[in-house]
């Protein structure tokens, strides 16, 4: 029993995807998951862009926003699992956000 054919050749695989723990981001996300309200607590108040994307990279919600509890509303999108990204003059910072 097994496998019955040759060794087959190496492959490399080269990860492009965000590492499985950051280290410290600069806002959270309550409550996690969601399925209405997300409230976006950051610990910088400057004028920043708030990105929603989906598992392939689309944009599925953009908001501009300011203060250091900011609410979005994840109602109308789809269940699933998708990346927050929050773009500032501070930097970027991504997190992940389930919508159930």
């Amino acid at each position: 029993f097994g496998c019955g054919s040759n060794t087959s050749a190496p492959v490399q695989v080269i990860s492009t995807g965000i590492a499985d723990s950051v280290e410290s981001t600069s806002f959270r996300l309550v409550p996690n998951p969601a399925s209405g309200l997300v409230r976006v607590e950051r610990a910088e108040g400057s004028a920043a862009l708030l990105t929603v994307l989906d598992a392939q990279g689309r944009v599925v919600l953009e908001e501009r926003i300011v203060g250091t509890s900011v609410a979005i509303d994840v109602s109308s999108v789809k269940r699933g699992m998708y990346l927050v990204r929050v773009a500032s003059v501070d930097g970027v910072a991504v997190d992940r956000l389930v919508v159930e």
